[in-house]
């Protein structure tokens, strides 16, 4: 008789959704650079607000916090996202509003003060979410919003 699995440990899935969300940021952008139209096999999903800022924040995962670039608008050109934020928040307010009226209210929510049991299963439902959102944007439908 096999043993019974033990549940994946919470950094186990922390960093499986770290990849999903990125794949499903890229896949929403149709592979390609949201800033200068380039496809390139090399496509970074950045963060707007960071990961470590949002450590324990549900932001983390949310695709409105996601920018499909390629390595130079993401971070080495003169007005990429790491080297030159006010420029690149800009640019997200302006072609992204939406997403960004989204970050500006969801800012705060986090997972702090959520029980391990809690924080696994937030972390199972979002990853849920973006395989749908990564399926349904193979598909050409509207991805899923987390």
């Amino acid at each position: 008789m096999a043993k019974p699995r033990k549940p994946y440990s919470i950094s186990t899935i922390r960093r499986r959704v770290d990849k999903k969300w990125s794949i499903a940021v890229r896949v929403r952008a149709g592979n390609k650079c949201e800033v200068c139209g380039l496809e390139d096999a090399r496509l970074n999903a950045h963060h707007v607000i960071g990961r470590k800022v949002q450590a324990m924040g549900t932001l983390r995962w949310a695709l409105q916090n996601g920018v499909s670039c390629c390595p130079r608008c993401h971070k080495y050109g003169a007005t990429s996202f790491h080297v030159n934020p006010p420029v690149s928040m800009e640019w997200f307010r302006m072609n992204r509003s939406d997403d960004y009226t989204y970050i500006l209210f969801h800012y705060t929510d986090s997972l702090e003060g959520k029980d391990a049991a809690g924080v696994r299963e937030y972390l199972l439902w979002v990853e849920s979410v973006l395989d749908k959102a990564i399926a349904d944007s193979a598909c050409n439908s509207t991805p899923a919003v987390v």
